[in-house]
């Protein structure tokens, strides 16, 4: 079925427009050497890494690899609940299976054609499920493995947010999702605190740097925030997004 999915787009080139205009200019830019202009404040993590494969191949245009990394990020759910369902045999995890592939089968490819909402979602997704499997650990007394486990998905949820700046609300929501779980209240509390430092860090590192200019002038900010508001938008405010998205979801 993956294959029969996956087989056409193998070897061809980013089709959306968010990929040519924005994601793979700048990771041609990245594999360039320069520093990208005009990103929007985005996250270039995806960016760097297809740069990372262009100057591996030394071509800019083979873009398999590139296209490949979309596949394997938005694939990790379905690999997540197959292994889960192997190993258990729970319907819950059939389930969200089944789910999982009519979302594929709807979109049918979409995903390799550069577009990054749902590899973010993906990844979002994978660091949910680990961070609570991890606070189940908690509350069955194996602390140690647990915290572990919430930390990693507190990664990445960070990685998430780095790929693009809608995983930053799973990333600020992790933290009071895990406290939530807190049948032992003094650890999860403890837990709290480590993961929204992890996560306010990391993820300050890049979104705080960008715009106050640490990377490519304070005035690109100010015009990022312009532009972005008035002319991708049409002069929606924040809320007005929201529920102009909404819409596009469900007409």
């Amino acid at each position: 079925y993956l294959i029969q999915i996956l087989s056409p787009h193998l070897g061809d080139v980013f089709r959306s427009n968010d990929a040519i205009d924005s994601w793979n200019r700048w990771a041609l830019d990245w594999s360039n050497g320069q520093f990208p202009q005009r990103r929007w404040s985005y996250p270039q993590a995806i960016p760097a890494l297809w740069a990372t494969f262009y100057t591996l191949a030394d071509s800019i245009h083979i873009q398999s690899m590139a296209r490949i990394s979309l596949w394997a990020l938005t694939l990790s759910p379905f690999f997540l609940f197959l292994s889960k369902y192997n190993n258990s045999s729970k319907s819950a995890f059939l389930i969200a299976l089944i789910v999982y592939v009519y979302i594929l089968e709807s979109l049918r490819g979409v995903f390799l054609w550069g577009f990054l909402d749902f590899p973010m979602g993906a990844i979002a997704l994978v660091g949910v499920w680990i961070g609570t499997y991890g606070a189940q650990k908690i509350n069955s007394e194996s602390t140690n493995e647990g915290i572990r486990l919430i930390m990693l998905g507190a990664l990445c949820l960070v990685t998430a947010g780095l790929v693009k700046q809608g995983g930053v609300y799973f990333a600020v929501a992790y933290p009071f999702y895990i406290l939530s779980f807190g049948a032992k209240k003094h650890i999860f509390q403890k837990t709290f605190f480590f993961t929204t430092a992890l996560i306010a860090m990391l993820l300050t590192l890049w979104y705080f740097g960008s715009d106050v200019g640490w990377y490519g002038g304070q005035q690109e900010a100010i015009f990022n925030l312009l532009t972005t508001s008035e002319n991708l938008h049409n002069g929606r405010d924040f809320l007005a997004r929201i529920v102009h998205g909404l819409m596009l979801m469900t007409l």
